[in-house]
């Protein structure tokens, strides 16, 4: 047997371990976005109920009619991050 041959051959005990840990990745990574949505649908009801407690006057001088908040905050939430001139780091405020 040549020393081609031998580097080329895949590490097996490497390969079933990845094997192994990928349904424990998977299920870590399905409770992740779990978490994210369960969180974005408390920060889009509590902006809901905030906009909300507002006089029809005070939402009417923003632009916006109190029939639409959901549809607004729905559509805030699509929205992509912005980065404000200057900030350091990513859009979401981690470094």
């Amino acid at each position: 047997m040549s020393n081609a041959h031998c580097r080329s051959a895949p590490n097996i005990s490497l390969v079933s371990t990845a094997r192994r840990a990928s349904p424990a990745l998977n299920a870590l990574a399905g409770a992740r976005t779990l978490l994210h949505w369960i969180i974005r649908l408390w920060q889009r009801e509590a902006a809901i109920r905030e906009l909300g407690r507002l006089s029809d006057r005070e939402l009417r001088d923003l632009g916006i009619v109190r029939g639409q908040l959901e549809d607004l905050v729905a559509a805030l939430d699509r929205m992509p991050p912005t980065r404000v001139r200057g900030q350091r780091g990513r859009p979401d405020g981690r470094p």
